[in-house]
């Protein structure tokens, strides 16, 4: 009967097994510059493992607000992954799924979020810390049809104790 009229991003996402992604260590440069409105921070890295043999950059705004006991600490950042970091991450392996492996292929990108840190001071050695991170995935992340989110969010509670 041949090949149907439907579009070939119809194709159902479903994989063999899927290999597991190695983490690497990243090695480079950051800078930081402090300022009345807060600090700004800046840094460059390379996979220092030649796991995936690629970059990453990074750019933030962050800025620190104290009312009696509480200190509210809220950053703005961007992150850069190169097409290799991307595509080592999110792409298809030929044995994950021929169809897949040869439709995604990866491009540098930009993710963007905010982050926002509560700490309540209880004394001079506790705090209580409440954090929330947003993260908008790049288009070429969210691109792969391994992720089937467009950002990620996590969230923390806990305590902390200063020797």
């Amino acid at each position: 009967m041949g090949f149907s009229s439907l579009s070939r991003a119809s194709e159902p996402k479903v994989f063999n097994h899927l290999e597991s992604r190695k983490f690497t260590f990243y090695g480079g440069l950051e800078a930081f510059y402090y300022a009345r409105l807060g600090f700004f921070k800046v840094a460059y890295a390379h996979d220092m493992f030649n796991v995936h043999n690629g970059d990453t950059a990074h750019i933030s705004w962050n800025y620190d607000l104290a009312v009696k006991q509480w200190v509210f600490d809220i950053t703005l950042r961007a992150d850069w992954k190169s097409a290799k970091v991307i595509q080592y991450y999110y792409g298809v392996r030929q044995s994950e799924n021929s169809y897949w492996s040869r439709q995604y292929q990866a491009s540098s990108g930009w993710n963007t979020g905010m982050e926002l840190t509560t700490r309540y001071i209880i004394n001079e050695q506790w705090n209580i810390i409440m954090a929330y991170r947003y993260t908008a995935l790049s288009d070429e992340i969210t691109d792969s049809p391994l992720v089937n989110q467009d950002n990620s969010q996590s969230y923390f509670v806990g305590a902390a104790y200063r020797f």
